[in-house]
């Protein structure tokens, strides 16, 4: 049934179906696979339905429901977003928001995006990480990260979010090339509270603590008091004896007494043998 679905099925199969929920009969699977079948076919038949049954009293909205908006969305654009603007604020204009989006992202992240324009910020926020996702495989790593450029002052929220699902993403690429890449929103405003500049430096430090250090270093004060307690926590479980050598290279900056109890404090929680030569040698620096 589901394979050979034609246009004008659903509302004759719907009701069928809900004649014998009626008499006791239960076909949620069934169900759900073919309002997700009809979607792509007749997917304001099927929304239309959804919207009836969600104002009913109590009736709750269900994973289906968004599937079905992100596949009406991504075989029909115009229909699905014009549907969308035709709701009344509520529960379920604001549950489809997202579904919608992600429907037209997997055919035009552009377009997707432009349709976000029609959200509050912080809603773009919300779906910032799937859009970004989508402008990668579309554009390329370096396309996502153009793109994230573009957004502007408004768009912080959405911005940090999308370098945040960005730094998730990047493990295939060489550290070097992750750093160059953060690198042009260290300035901004956003920067200093977006987890992006952290995980990098920590995903960094595991393979090569040092070269992670000496980029954390670069970075404006905020984001190096972010990154470096990172580097350090992860350079003090492998190479204790660089950790501290490092650390004595940079007593008196700003940053030492902090680094220094955060790599006092992993070697007290491993029980190293080095805790009091490292704890002496450093206290001593830090007079």
């Amino acid at each position: 049934m589901l394979e050979h679905y034609q246009f004008g099925d659903l509302e004759a199969i719907h009701g069928g179906m809900m004649a014998q929920e009626k008499l006791g009969g239960r076909f949620n699977k069934e169900y759900e696979q073919m309002m997700e079948r009809a979607a792509e076919v007749e997917g304001a038949v099927v929304m239309d339905i959804v919207r009836r049954e969600n104002g009913k009293p109590g009736s709750p909205l269900h994973e289906w429901h968004a599937r079905c908006m992100a596949d009406w969305s991504s075989a029909d654009k115009a229909g699905a977003v014009a549907w969308w603007n035709a709701l009344p604020d509520g529960n379920l204009r604001d549950a489809m928001a997202g579904p919608l989006i992600e429907g037209i992202a997997t055919t035009s992240p552009q377009d997707a995006w432009s349709a976000a324009l029609l959200f509050d910020p912080s809603k773009r926020a919300d779906i910032a990480p799937e859009l970004v996702k989508a402008f990668a495989r579309d554009r390329g790593l370096e396309g996502s990260v153009e793109w994230v450029a573009s957004l502007g002052p408004e768009d912080a929220p959405a911005k940090s979010r999308a370098l945040e699902e960005l730094a998730d993403h990047m493990h295939h690429i060489d550290y070097g090339r992750q750093a160059a890449l953060m690198e042009r929103f260290a300035s901004e405003s956003w920067a200093e509270g977006c987890p992006a500049f952290r995980r990098v430096a920590r995903a960094w430090a595991s393979r090569d603590a040092g070269a992670a250090a000496a980029w954390a270093e670069t970075l404006p004060g905020g984001l190096r008091g972010q990154a470096l307690p990172e580097v350090v926590r992860r350079w003090a479980g492998s190479e204790s004896a660089a950790a501290g050598a490092w650390l004595e290279s940079r007593a008196g900056s700003p940053d030492f007494p902090n680094l220094t109890a955060i790599f006092l404090e992993q070697l007290q929680s491993r029980q190293s043998p080095e805790l009091s030569t490292w704890s002496a040698r450093l206290e001593q620096l830090a007079r």
